[in-house]
C-alpha cells in the first residue's frame, strides 16, 4: 500500500488511512483490548478510531510513521472510553503498552509480517486437534469465550486457561521459527 504523495487530495489521504486501519484492524483491536480488557468496549473504540482517523486525515503528516500516530489516537480513545465506563484503575500499566508498541511498529514491515504469518501457519499445524479447534472457533468462527465454553460444555475459566497455554505455545513457536531454532 503506497503512501499518498504530498499533493494528494484529502480524500486520497483519508482513503489511505482507512485502508491502513483496516489492514491492521486485528492488531489495533488487540491493543485496544489490552488497555480496556472489555471486548465490547474495545470494539466500540475501534469504530470510534475509524471515524476519528477519517475526520483528522488532513492533520496527518504522512512523512512520519503512521503506526505510532494511529496507536496514539487509539490509546487516547481507549482512555476516554474507560474513564466514562469504569470507576476503577486501568487493568494494565500503560508503560508496558509503550514497550509493546515499539515491538508492534516492527510488525508493519511487509517482509517481516509475511515471515510471521508463515511461521504462525507452521506453528498452528503443530497444535493438537483440540487446541486447533479452539483457535478455529475463537479466531475464524469469531466466537466469544463464553459461547465456545457453552458449545464445548467447559467452564469459561478452563477455556481461558487453555487459550492462555495455546497463545504462549504459539508465541514461543513463532519466536523459535523466526530465530531459526527448533520450535
Amino acid at each position: 500500500m503506497d503512501v499518498p504523495k504530498s499533493d494528494a487530495t484529502s480524500e486520497e489521504v483519508r482513503d489511505y488511512l482507512l485502508r491502513w486501519v483496516a489492514n491492521h484492524y486485528t492488531m489495533l483491536g488487540a491493543y485496544a483490548y489490552a488497555i480496556l480488557r472489555d471486548p465490547e468496549l474495545a470494539n466500540d473504540v475501534l469504530g470510534d478510531l475509524t471515524v476519528t482517523v477519517s475526520r483528522k486525515a488532513g492533520d496527518v503528516d504522512l512523512e512520519r510513521p503512521l503506526a505510532p500516530y494511529v496507536r496514539g489516537v487509539l490509546r487516547n480513545l481507549c482512555l476516554r472510553a474507560y474513564s466514562r465506563k469504569k470507576s476503577r484503575a486501568l487493568p494494565v500499566d500503560l508503560a508496558i503498552l509503550d514497550i509493546a508498541a515499539v515491538e508492534m511498529d516492527g510488525l508493519d514491515e511487509p517482509a517481516l509480517l509475511d515471515e510471521r504469518k508463515k511461521a504462525l501457519a507452521r506453528c498452528l499445524e503443530r497444535l493438537s486437534e483440540s487446541a486447533r479447534k479452539l483457535v478455529e472457533l475463537r479466531y475464524f468462527g469469531a466466537l466469544s469465550y463464553t459461547k465456545i465454553a457453552s458449545k464445548l460444555k467447559k467452564s469459561p475459566e478452563s477455556l481461558h486457561a487453555a487459550m492462555y497455554r495455546i497463545h504462549k505455545m504459539l508465541a514461543e513457536c513463532v519466536s523459535h521459527q523466526l530465530t531459526g531454532e527448533r520450535g
